[in-house]
């Protein structure tokens, strides 16, 4: 889910033209400060459901998964992104 979280942000930051990587590094933030947010909230707000650091790593896992497509795409097709 944080995989396609990213590459939507990503894809409309693309769209807007602004492309580069400390720019991607900076819309990370919210999908990983959003998917802390939803562990704590799980953890504390619900009897049924506990906050996980699993959780929290598989989410930054896609993140960064969506970032290293991303990259990859843009160097290898680099004049169609710019």
């Amino acid at each position: 889910m944080y995989f396609g979280f990213m590459s939507v942000l990503v894809f409309e930051t693309f769209i807007t033209g602004v492309n580069r990587k400390h720019n991607i590094i900076k819309l990370a933030l919210i999908p990983f400060v959003f998917g802390i947010a939803m562990e704590l909230l799980q953890g504390l707000l619900t009897a049924t459901r506990s906050a996980s650091v699993y959780d929290i790593l598989f989410n930054t896992l896609g993140i960064l998964l969506s970032i290293v497509l991303w990259l990859t795409v843009k160097n290898v097709y680099g004049e169609r992104f710019k």
